[in-house]
């Protein structure tokens, strides 16, 4: 996937804008595993990660490649205007 969005960047064709957000805020979101979601990660053991540790793990794993993408990055820190002052310049 990097490679073909790395491509269509230097085309010009597209951009990529990553909602960055901390651990403990994506567990937040997550919430308890339940029926509708099944976890992603699981212990030694074979029981699911706690929603905290399992957004740890993912973040661990997946930051290099979501920043080696990234045009732009927004910390969920960020007010939503700022967030849009942000944004919006690079898509208008």
């Amino acid at each position: 996937i990097a490679a073909l969005l790395n491509e269509a960047r230097e085309q010009r064709r597209a951009w990529v804008l990553w909602l960055d957000a901390a651990p403990e805020v994506l567990a937040e979101r997550i919430g308890a595993h339940d029926h509708n979601r099944p976890p992603l990660r699981f212990a030694a053991d074979g029981t699911p990660l706690s929603p905290l540790e399992e957004s740890r793990v993912l973040r661990s794993e997946r930051t290099l490649s979501y920043a080696a993408v990234s045009d732009l990055v927004i910390d969920n820190k960020r007010s939503i205007e700022e967030a849009l002052d942000r944004i919006i310049p690079r898509i208008v």
